[in-house]
């Protein structure tokens, strides 16, 4: 039987057979690998952070770069580098292929479709939530198990897809999942095929992470980079700026193979396409500052447009910390955390509102610490189109943020009602 003794092993035995994976061994350094750690570490270490001040301080990293790794050579750090394991056939579990020309938006759910009679499972992943939603919904009645996932959907909400996905995919049904870039990274799930709306060639690599991750096929899977005809990358300046640098080595990949290995993802392919990406930036990574119409670069370093004999003599630092920090955003917006009524979250709203009604602090910072899973980020843009039209409320005394059930849709997340379109009767 299977409730005592050995029987309950192998029943147990039974279910794990679908989840466990093999585990990465445990390793450790050797005697003698610790001892030339040891030995070269500190000056190469001490080398490499003082190049790095004086660069920050002074510039100059262009012109030195080749001196700098001449030096690090001479000074055998080689012997710290691994050995470049990415040449290992165990991991060349996948080709990235770029396809020829590009795809209007519209004919992208008939050649997924297309692309389903040859797997069991599909990972697109897209730039934006409008190219996502518009390409789920032209696949999600197309005879497969669709899902969708992106950042307007809160933590609770894609947990539960999540566990959708893996459990299709395990029962052995056909599986497309239509994703923005929070698919691309830190998900243990496995796709036969992956497609990456094109990007920045780090994104393509992360994205290639979700397809044939265990080897489970044998043989490498095809990671197809894709790109939309008439994207609109307007208002995602360094996703446009990657995308080009992606193009462009795609275009000498495709003239030199041989030069990068065959490979795309090979390192003299990734070197390639950093020397593409920053090769164009110019002077965009100084951070130009209309207002002041001075460089946040000249501002941490020698300042010399604001500096002035009386200030040397009356500061120590010349660079203008204050002032940089002040207009520095690793963001360009913040957002604003909102309360949804999704699952367990329209129950919080509603116990939240109670508790403020009744001056009840101690259950409602008890609700609190729940509403983690429930809470979503939103760009002031559609902070103000939800509270434009209504639905963005503020629960004052417990300083929460929440919004009405018709802003939250059961497959897309935060979204805005839109009476043009009323078979959907949302926007994105």
């Amino acid at each position: 039987p299977t409730t005592e003794g050995d029987g309950i092993k192998l029943a147990d035995d039974a279910v794990n057979a679908a989840y466990a994976r093999d585990t990465f061994p445990v390793v450790a350094y050797t005697a003698d690998e610790l001892d030339q750690m040891a030995f070269l570490s500190p000056d190469i270490t001490s080398y490499c952070n003082q190049q790095y001040a004086h660069w920050v301080t002074e510039g100059g990293v262009e012109e030195e770069w080749d001196a700098y790794i001449a030096q690090l050579n001479q000074m055998s750090v080689q012997d710290l580098i691994a050995e470049d394991l990415t040449q290992d056939p165990v991991f060349h579990r996948t080709e990235i292929v770029p396809m020829e020309g590009s795809m209007a938006i519209e004919e992208i759910p008939d050649w997924l479709t297309e692309q389903m009679k040859d797997v069991q499972s599909l990972l697109m992943i897209c730039n934006t939530k409008k190219e996502a939603q518009q390409i789920f919904k032209g696949v999600r009645d197309a005879g497969f198990q669709a899902y969708h996932m992106s950042a307007s959907m809160c933590t609770d909400h894609r947990r539960e897809v999540l566990q959708r996905i893996r459990a299709s995919i395990i029962e052995g049904q056909h599986v497309i999942c239509v994703s923005t870039q929070v698919m691309q990274a830190g998900i243990d799930i496995s796709f036969d095929r992956v497609v990456r709306v094109s990007a920045g060639m780090d994104s393509v690599i992360q994205a290639a992470g979700r397809c044939n991750r265990n080897g489970e096929l044998h043989q490498p899977s095809i990671v197809t980079i894709m790109r939309i005809n008439g994207e609109n990358l307007k208002g995602l300046p360094d996703i446009a700026e990657e995308q080009n640098a992606t193009e462009r080595l795609i275009s000498k990949y495709m003239d030199n193979k041989k030069a990068m290995d065959g490979d795309l993802s090979s390192q003299k392919a990734i070197s390639a396409y950093y020397n593409e990406l920053y090769g164009h930036v110019g002077e965009k990574t100084k951070y130009w500052l209309p207002e002041l119409e001075r460089y946040m670069y000249g501002m941490l370093s020698d300042n010399y447009q604001w500096t002035s004999q009386a200030m040397e003599n009356k500061y120590v630092l010349h660079q203008a910390f204050k002032s940089a920090g002040e207009r520095f955003n690793a963001f360009d917006q913040d957002g604003l955390d909102v309360l949804v009524p999704y699952g367990n979250g329209l129950e919080y709203i509603e116990r939240l509102k109670e508790a403020e009604e009744h001056f009840d602090y101690e259950n409602a910072y008890a609700i609190i610490k729940e509403l983690k899973g429930f809470t979503v980020n939103i760009f002031e843009a559609t902070e103000k189109k939800i509270a434009q039209m209504g639905g963005l409320h503020q629960i004052e005394r417990f300083g929460i943020y929440y919004i009405d059930t018709p802003f939250y849709h059961q497959e897309f997340g935060i979204c805005i009602p839109d009476t043009t379109d009323a078979a959907e009767g949302f926007w994105g």
